[in-house]
C-alpha cells in the first residue's frame, strides 16, 4: 500500500496566544502521524509565535491578511493534501486520518469537517445554536481539506476576498469537477466571547467583499444561502427547545444581515482591492 500521504497544515495567527497553544496541541494529537505544521503568522505582539516555536513547527511572518497567509503557507507546503485551521480550532483526534481516508477512498478533492461552536458567554451560546443548525446542511459546510493539485489548479484563495473566502475556494473546486466528501470527525471552534457589536464589525468588513463574491458566484446553493437560510426550518424543534437563545440568535442575525448590508453598499462604493 505504501507510506501514507503527508498532510500540511495551514495556521494563520495574528495575536492568538489565547487559543493558539489548544490549536497547535490537538494537531499534535492526531492520530495520523504523517503531517507538517506551517505558522504564517501576521506580525503579532504577543507571545503568539513564541508558543509556536515551542512545539517546533515552521514559523514564517506574512501578512496583511488572512487569504495572502494561507497561500503563502500552501506555497511552503511539501504535503499532498492541505488542511487550513484557523487559531481558534481545536481538532478532534481523527480529523486528519478520516480526512485522508476520504480524499483515498472516494477520490475526494475537497473534504468538508464538521464544524462544534463553542465559547463563553449569552451571546455565544446563541451564536453557538446558530451553527449547529449548519451542521450537515451542504449549503453552508464548507471544506478546510484540499488535495494540493485541485488547490492550486483554481488558484488558491482570491485575495481580494475578505469574507466568502472559504466559501468562494469551496465552490471553484468543486465547480472545476472536484469531487467533495465530508468527515464523521470534527473541528471545536473556539468563538471566544461573542457580541452583536463584534458580529457587525466582522459582518460589515465581509460584506465589503460580497459584491466581489456575488459577481462570481450566481444562482444554485449560493442564492438559498444568502436570501432564505432555509436550514432554520430544518432546526425548528432545536429553536422552539432553546427560545431565549433562539430569539438572541435571531436579534443577531438581523444586526449581522444590517451590517454586512452596509459593507456591500460600501463595498459597491469603493471595491476591495488585493490586500
Amino acid at each position: 500500500m505504501g507510506e501514507e500521504p503527508l498532510v500540511s497544515v495551514i495556521v494563520p495567527t495574528r495575536n492568538n496566544e489565547a487559543t493558539i497553544w489548544k490549536c497547535l496541541a490537538s494537531i499534535q494529537s492526531q492520530t495520523y502521524p504523517h503531517f507538517e505544521v506551517i505558522v504564517v503568522d501576521n506580525h503579532s505582539t504577543d507571545r503568539t509565535r513564541d508558543i509556536a516555536a515551542e512545539f517546533g513547527y515552521r514559523t514564517f511572518v506574512k501578512g496583511p491578511e488572512r487569504n495572502p497567509q494561507r497561500n503563502f503557507g500552501a506555497r511552503e507546503a511539501a504535503g499532498r493534501y492541505l488542511l487550513f485551521v484557523d487559531s481558534d480550532m481545536e481538532l478532534s483526534p481523527g480529523v486528519l486520518a478520516d480526512c485522508v481516508a476520504r480524499a483515498r477512498d472516494e477520490r475526494a478533492q475537497a473534504v468538508v469537517i464538521p464544524e462544534i461552536s463553542f465559547g463563553q458567554g449569552f451571546w455565544t451560546r446563541c451564536k453557538a445554536l446558530e451553527r449547529s443548525c449548519y451542521v450537515g446542511e451542504s449549503t453552508m459546510e464548507l471544506a478546510r481539506f484540499y488535495d494540493i493539485d485541485s488547490f492550486r489548479g483554481v488558484g488558491g484563495f482570491d485575495e481580494r476576498l475578505v469574507g466568502f473566502d472559504d466559501r468562494d475556494l469551496h465552490y471553484r473546486v468543486a465547480q472545476s469537477g472536484g469531487r467533495l466528501s465530508r468527515t464523521e470527525a470534527v473541528i471545536w471552534h473556539n468563538e471566544g466571547r461573542v457580541g452583536p457589536a463584534r458580529a457587525m464589525r466582522k459582518k460589515y468588513l465581509y460584506g465589503r467583499s460580497l459584491n466581489r463574491y456575488l459577481n462570481q458566484h450566481r444562482g444554485g446553493g449560493n442564492a438559498r444561502w444568502l436570501l432564505f437560510r432555509l436550514t432554520f426550518f430544518r432546526c425548528w424543534g432545536r429553536l422552539l427547545r432553546h427560545p431565549l437563545l433562539a430569539v438572541g440568535m435571531l436579534f443577531m442575525q438581523c444586526c449581522e444581515l444590517a451590517a454586512a448590508g452596509a459593507g456591500y453598499i460600501a463595498g459597491i462604493i469603493k471595491p476591495v482591492e488585493k490586500v
